[in-house]
């Protein structure tokens, strides 16, 4: 029943990690789209877990994290590898699908 998956998409967090050569910038939403933080972070194989320490901070027990990378120019190869290594879900997000995003989020009040 659609009960039973809204029950379980609330217990999932978001992490948008929009990718670059220095740096990368992760956003943190919840179900119901409500932004519950954010991070810059080096694009350093040492600075990957303190992203996952952040993303720690706001999953309550039994919550999953599902981490979505638009990596358009290969930035983000070390981090997913480091994610998946760390038993983390990763998904390739469409440079498309997230500019529509944006542009949606920009006309909202």
């Amino acid at each position: 029943m659609w009960v039973d998956v809204v029950k379980e998409q609330l217990k999932v967090i978001f992490v948008g990690v929009d990718l670059h050569k220095r740096h990368h910038t992760a956003v943190f939403m919840d179900f119901w789209n409500q932004k519950l933080g954010e991070i810059q972070f080096e694009n350093k194989p040492a600075a990957f877990p303190e992203l996952l320490a952040v993303v720690k901070k706001h999953l309550k027990r039994g919550m999953t994290a599902i981490y979505g990378l638009e990596d358009t120019g290969g930035y983000g190869r070390a981090l997913a590898v480091f994610l998946k290594e760390h038993k983390q879900i990763v998904k390739e997000v469409e440079s498309s699908v997230s500019e529509q995003s944006t542009q949606i989020a920009s006309h909202c009040p």
